[in-house]
């Protein structure tokens, strides 16, 4: 009877082999050359090391959304707190709010250029 491997289990006897052979040839080298081998590993660790800690900055410290999101509504709120619309409608003179106001100055309110003027004039009064 012929027996089914599954392509795990294949691949799980051939990870098994290769490292026997390779724990087997590191076990046959001489000790100058492992040491020579455990040398540069200390060096490219130390230097690794060297390297992460002169890389230090600020933004390293905090991480980017943190510093970034607060800075970005700061400057949203800055914009909406100090943004003034150029087309705003003046307002209606206040002498225009008496009950006795003919049909006819209503309809010439609806123009807006008229209002405008109409503001422009209250404004020169009042001044």
């Amino acid at each position: 009877m012929m027996s089914k491997f599954k392509s795990d289990d294949i691949e799980s006897v051939v990870v098994e082999r290769v490292n026997r052979h390779l724990d087997a040839e590191v076990d046959s080298l001489s000790s100058s050359v492992a040491k020579d081998i455990s040398q540069a590993r200390m060096n490219a660790l130390r230097q690794a090391r060297t390297e992460k800690e002169s890389s230090w900055t600020f933004t390293n410290w905090l991480p980017s959304w943190q510093v970034s999101t607060p800075v970005a509504v700061a400057v949203m709120v800055a914009i909406l707190v100090s943004y003034e619309s150029e087309d705003q409608i003046p307002a209606i003179p206040s002498t225009m709010f008496t009950e006795n106001i003919p049909a006819e100055d209503l309809d010439m309110l609806e123009d807006y250029e008229f209002a405008a003027w109409l503001a422009e004039q209250d404004i020169e009064v009042t001044s």
